[in-house]
């Protein structure tokens, strides 16, 4: 039994202190790739259908999540949402923020003006390996 008040939502074996990292299952509209970004689908009505995350597309500057693994058009899969990610894809930079970009599935910075309207979604930690702490839209 830790010494430490139990915060509600935390379950026992947690570090206290560290984040918590959060997953949901979506259903892929298109082939997704590992560490690519997505964005709920506004053309489907599920609340479940998710597409690569891309600034030129309607909708497509919310990041609602991650791919934890592959993901075939169609099926289902796990996209973690919060929490410390490794192997993000994208144009990273230390200490910045990661935004989508008119790259489908990539992250980017905000300096390009086609993403003057979408959202941080994560901080980069390490660029050179993808690491960031995400925080989706919705997540």
């Amino acid at each position: 039994m830790s010494n430490y008040p139990q915060i509600p939502g935390i379950g026992e074996g947690d570090h206290h202190g560290a984040a918590e990292i959060s997953k949901r299952t979506f259903k892929a509209a298109v082939a997704v790739a590992v560490g690519e970004q997505v964005a709920m689908s506004v053309t489907e009505d599920d609340g479940i259908t998710v597409f690569l995350a891309d600034t030129d597309v309607a909708g497509g500057e919310f990041v609602c999540g991650v791919a934890v693994k592959a993901v075939a058009a169609g099926d289902y899969g796990e996209f973690q949402t919060k929490g410390l990610f490794v192997g993000l894809v994208g144009s990273l930079t230390n200490g910045e923020g990661c935004f989508p970009s008119a790259t489908a599935g990539a992250a980017g910075n905000n300096e390009v003006s086609s993403q003057e309207t979408a959202h941080p979604f994560a901080v980069c930690l390490d660029a050179t390996t993808g690491t960031v702490f995400l925080d989706c839209f919705g997540g």
